[in-house]
């Protein structure tokens, strides 16, 4: 593997392939340098930097990435461009967001709702009760229950 430096350089490339296959490495180093790197590279304005770092951040599974890609689609908005950050936090265990997750689902583009609707397919949530009264009081307002929604999931 590359010295991280090394991969910084080769992230910044105008090539997908190479900025692709840097986040890839620099996510597998684990070091907090390249965590922050991908982090911070999330918040571009940049599509294609945003996307790379959300995907090399996908493959660890780690879930320390979780919350700064879903501060990064809330930042963003319910738009079409973030379709590659919801497909990113699919490896993730996203009981924590399930609200998010719907919210999007519910209010989202196709192409949001599609990504959306892949993970609250594939999840099992384990939820309190208390969320599960938060989740449908917010989805009363669209007309909608939790379970109508055919989502899994298991009160803790």
């Amino acid at each position: 593997m590359k010295p991280v430096k090394e991969l910084f350089k080769q992230f910044n490339s105008s090539k997908w392939e190479a900025k692709l296959s840097a986040a890839d490495q620099i996510a597998e180093l684990k070091s907090n340098e390249g965590n922050q790197f991908l982090i911070d590279k999330l918040k571009s304005d940049n599509a294609s930097d945003r996307n790379a770092a959300a995907l090399g951040m996908r493959e660890t599974r780690n879930q320390i990435f979780l919350e700064p890609i879903l501060n990064r689609i809330k930042n963003l908005g319910n738009q079409e461009n973030i379709g590659t950050l919801i497909y990113s936090i699919q490896n993730f265990d996203c009981s924590s967001i399930l609200l998010e997750l719907i919210c999007l689902h519910v209010n989202g583009e196709e192409e949001i709702k599609m990504g959306t609707s892949t993970i609250l397919t594939e999840q099992t949530f384990l939820i309190s009760e208390l969320e599960k009264e938060r989740i449908n009081k917010k989805l009363r307002k669209d007309g909608v229950n939790l379970d109508e929604l055919g989502i899994e999931y298991h009160i803790e």
